[in-house]
């Protein structure tokens, strides 16, 4: 009788166990790509002098210490887990915290700064400025020698980011790919 109640109860546990581990893999999977596409690794390589491999190894380990105490992820308080991730995330790539935060201030900084823009949105951005500067000079009455040439370049410059455009899809589609297809292995 015991055996026919305390089965299915561990069995259950163990499955609900396996589902709250994939759904941290794919969290996990989730931010690193989300930093990947961000430039995060790229930016902190660029301020630390580190291999982004070891950053991203070091971001990977952290994450995965951090998600797998179980007292962090119930509890609401997120100081918690950001203290966590600072004290790992410094061990696991032999940095003092100082630094660190140093670096992360700086990243901030600048995301405040400029708006985190996907390839295709900075794509957009310059022909949007190329067009309106085209219209502004088509728009006058008479144009002189140097508007003309400038006319021209503007059109020139605009055919050769029209030209861009199918590469810079192509890698936005890829990294969108990468992420999806991470996202279904993990499942």
């Amino acid at each position: 009788m015991k055996l026919k109640v305390i089965l299915p109860m561990l069995l259950a546990g163990i499955g609900f166990n396996a589902i709250a581990m994939d759904m941290q893999q794919q969290m996990l999977e989730m931010t690193i790509n989300q930093m990947k596409a961000q430039g995060s690794f790229v930016t902190l390589a660029e301020l630390s002098d580190i291999d982004i491999s070891t950053l991203e190894q070091g971001y990977r380990d952290s994450f995965t210490t951090c998600f797998n105490e179980e007292a962090f992820m119930q509890d609401e308080d997120h100081d918690k887990m950001n203290q966590c991730l600072m004290n790992e995330i410094t061990t696991n790539i032999s940095l003092s915290k100082a630094k660190f935060q140093s670096w992360v201030d700086t990243i901030k900084s600048d995301e405040d700064d400029e708006e985190v823009m996907t390839p295709m949105d900075i794509w957009f951005a310059e022909m949007d400025s190329i067009n309106e500067k085209i219209f502004e000079l088509e728009d006058k009455q008479q144009l002189s020698a140097a508007e003309t040439k400038q006319l021209q370049q503007l059109k020139e410059k605009k055919l050769e980011s029209l030209a861009k455009r199918p590469g810079v899809s192509r890698k936005e589609i890829a990294a969108i790919t990468v992420e999806l297809e991470s996202l279904r292995s993990n499942n």
